[in-house]
């Protein structure tokens, strides 16, 4: 069964976010590694990365998921050319061997010790109530038992199994409800309809829960320690963690995929870390910095 590594590039500042993580991931994975694209413009700035790691680009050929992780992530599953499939967020590092992620027809990570009982994942789900006749049901039984809240940082899957299938009929539901009810699902929301997705679906399926050193979210990680993959969920990669901020300087050191040459491209989290680091602030005892720009 032909495995991969499945990374999606929607474009914007993710570009160097996704060249650490594939710097990483390469140290501990000799396997095929292939990136999504939505259009040719994301593909021509990921490309030098991908030649110098022995990575391939995939066009999805849809211009809409440009820029739309959920769009894009289901557009992905879609079109996988493996079979046996590992997908890896782009703000993420890899510390150690993935090789137990594959094998599973789904297998997902939760979110810390977060569960269904908890306040912030049930009023998630309750807003979502009353829009849609396929997501209210399975809304219910979320609620009524306990589940574990799950992020899709990093999820695994092999084709042809009914999963991933029905996954993707909720997941455009529930991307269609978000852009329905902009009143309800602002800008200032933290609804992830990928995330929200698969949450909804472990009421209908078997599946596998890894423990969240595969997927291990920088506030609420159970194993920061000791992780697998670091996940910093967004934009805290650089605050104050050397993990990242090592990795992203060992691709500066050999410019990696032009890393150096386009600072424009670097997100404000990065491009304040970077500051601090020229400016000598991380020079102390414990490697934090202690002061402000």
């Amino acid at each position: 069964m032909r495995r991969e590594v499945a990374y999606l590039y929607c474009g914007g500042k993710m570009w160097p976010r996704l060249i650490v993580s594939m710097w990483t991931l390469r140290k501990h994975w000799d396997g095929h590694i292939r990136v999504y694209c939505a259009i040719d413009k994301d593909a021509d700035w990921i490309e030098p990365t991908c030649n110098e790691l022995d990575c391939d680009i995939v066009m999805l050929m849809t211009p809409e998921a440009s820029g739309s992780s959920p769009k894009g992530k289901l557009v992905l599953t879609q079109h996988v050319i493996g079979e046996d499939i590992v997908y890896i967020d782009a703000d993420t590092i890899i510390e150690g061997d993935i090789k137990p992620m594959f094998g599973y027809e789904l297998a997902l990570t939760s979110h810390g010790n977060w569960t269904t009982k908890g306040r912030r994942v049930r009023e998630q789900l309750i807003s979502y109530r009353g829009y849609s006749d396929l997501l209210d049901p399975l809304i219910e039984l979320q609620l009524e038992k306990e589940y574990p809240h799950i992020n899709a940082g990093t999820f695994a899957f092999v084709t042809g199994y009914p999963q991933i299938a029905y996954w993707q009929t909720v997941v455009a539901e529930v991307v269609r409800v978000v852009k329905e009810h902009p009143e309800v699902f602002t800008k200032y929301t933290t609804h992830v309809p990928a995330d929200t997705a698969f949450q909804l679906i472990t009421s209908q399926f078997e599946h596998t829960i890894l423990d969240d050193r595969y997927n291990c979210c920088c506030r609420h990680g159970l194993h920061w320690e000791d992780p697998i993959v670091r996940h910093y969920c967004g934009r805290r990669h650089g605050r104050n963690d050397p993990h990242w901020r090592n990795a992203f300087l060992e691709c500066r050191e050999r410019n990696l995929g032009g890393i150096c040459d386009h600072p424009r491209r670097y997100d404000m989290e990065t491009k304040n870390m970077l500051k601090r680091y020229e400016a000598g602030m991380y020079d102390t005892p414990d490697g934090l910095s202690k002061g402000r720009l």
